[in-house]
């Protein structure tokens, strides 16, 4: 295993070169994953592989089986998940080559716009024929990326970690600046037709759908990916929310009046910080492009991520306030549902069922099980939903501490390695605590349950290393 990190730890700057070359294309979120992975390599175990010597042999099933476990944990550290990011879908890519506008976005237009469902199936039309001509272009974007990051993932698991090629270099900027182009050629060409669609009447309701655009916008800030708390889109789990309440549970109307009022409020000053976040975007697209064949500024870069991550906790703190006031809006009923889901949607990873509570979960369902099991597993499923629930807010509090630490670390010129050492957690705190808890809670389900009902159980899903960062495999057999 120490090989294995010692590996990782030098693959990591090379590749994090390639990954912000990619920044000039909008591919921020990759040079951001592979900082993660220099994180990794700068975790207490990676110090002492530093010293290691000798080579791992990664034919051998042992040694794919550690390497797969550190870098999943390593995943699973992190405040995001790929597939979390508007998208995504599980692959290093897939968000940074993702459509710059989705229908949901132009659903929601279109009810600013008070569309007649004539308008409306008019900009379904238009946008699909849009996405289609897009999506093509995306593909490729995504093939050439990850035939690169291919080529470097079997140096490193033939026991290399060679400097990035040039022309490979070359060729993933050419890509980028041209998956810029569209991207950027598809979002005015669809604002563009919906404009077009509109009558008179209409005509002075095309502000607000610029100012929902310029937050829709910063909220996917690829630059602002790592900051936690930041991605939420308030208003759209505020809908969701209300919409799931049905009958006697649905809110009442002086509730959702109130709550309009505060979103309203919130999203013309959320407004100032959105154009602020898109600045900070083309600056850092500006800044990772390549001059004369020189890398760009390492430092500047890092410089800037960290003016970002200030915008961006700004950001987060008029979410927390927002969502107070909903909560204080709702009626006393409904108080603790919110705060849960406008929890899970801020930081999914801690606030999300724990492989634990689905196991839990799931063993209960069993129809064979005996009056002793049950009550057993009702205590034990009781016991560890309160410990999670204490520890929770704690893990927030622990990450918003962290990334504050990181902006400092990078506003004051700590780059890349300053940047690695505050992004992952380390192996305590409430995050641990968690994991510590969800293991023992494990052990006692399956020690109440018999062999044949352990086979039930569901199976720890994986914490979702991309496949072109699994190294430790040969092609063929991913």
């Amino acid at each position: 295993m120490r090989h294995l990190l010692t590996r990782v730890c030098a693959a990591a700057r090379p590749v994090c070169r390639i990954r912000l070359r990619a920044l000039a294309g909008g591919l921020a979120v990759t040079a951001s994953v592979l900082v993660g992975v220099a994180g990794l390599a700068r975790s207490s175990q990676a110090q002492v592989a530093i010293n290691a010597v000798g080579q791992p042999d990664m034919s051998d099933p042992a040694t794919q089986a550690a390497m797969e476990a550190a870098m999943e944990d390593a995943f699973d550290n992190m405040p995001f998940d790929f597939g979390d990011l508007p998208g995504g879908d599980g692959g290093l890519f897939g968000a940074a080559t993702a459509s710059p506008m989705t229908d949901q976005d132009v659903g929601k237009y279109s009810t600013l716009l008070n569309f007649t469902p004539e308008q409306r199936d008019a900009a379904k039309v238009i946008f699909k024929q849009r996405m289609e001509n897009y999506q093509d272009r995306a593909k490729a974007v995504r093939e050439e990326m990850s035939k690169a990051m291919k080529e470097m993932m079997s140096a490193i698991r033939e026991g290399g970690a060679p400097e990035p090629n040039k022309g490979a270099q070359e060729r993933m900027e050419k890509v980028g600046l041209e998956l810029q182009a569209e991207q950027k050629k598809m979002e005015v060409g669809v604002l563009e037709d919906l404009k077009a669609l509109l009558t008179p009447e209409q005509q002075g309701l095309w502000p607000k759908v610029e100012r929902a655009r310029r937050i829709d916008k910063a909220l996917r800030s690829q630059t602002m990916m790592m900051s936690p708390g930041y991605r939420v889109d308030v208003r759209a789990e505020f809908e969701k929310f209300a919409a799931a309440r049905k009958g006697d549970a649905a809110l009442p109307t002086a509730a959702t009046t109130a709550v309009s009022e505060s979103l309203g409020n919130y999203e013309l000053a959320l407004d100032s910080d959105a154009g602020a976040v898109l600045a900070i975007d083309e600056k850092m697209q500006v800044m990772g492009r390549s001059k004369d064949g020189q890398m760009p500024d390492m430092g500047a870069i890092f410089k800037a991520m960290g003016e970002a991550g200030e915008i961006a906790q700004r950001v987060r703190q008029a979410h927390e306030r927002v969502s107070r006031e909903i909560m204080l809006a709702l009626p006393e009923g409904a108080q603790a549902a919110w705060n849960e889901a406008f929890g899970t949607a801020s930081y999914p990873k801690i606030f999300r069922p724990t492989h634990g509570q689905r196991v839990l979960a799931a063993a209960l369902k069993f129809e064979d099980l005996a009056d002793e099991q049950r009550t057993t597993l009702t205590a034990l499923s009781e016991r560890h939903n309160a410990s999670l629930a204490l520890l929770r807010p704690k893990a927030v509090t622990e990450l918003v501490e962290q990334q504050e630490k990181q902006n400092k670390a990078l506003k004051e010129g700590g780059g890349p390695e300053a940047f690695a050492a505050t992004m992952m957690p380390g192996q305590a705190g409430a995050r641990q605590d968690m994991k510590t808890a969800d293991t023992e809670a494990l052990k006692a389900v399956r020690a109440a349950l018999s062999e044949e009902q352990r086979k039930r159980l569901p199976k720890r899903p994986a914490a979702g290393v991309p496949k072109e960062m699994q190294f430790w495999k040969d092609d063929e057999k991913k």
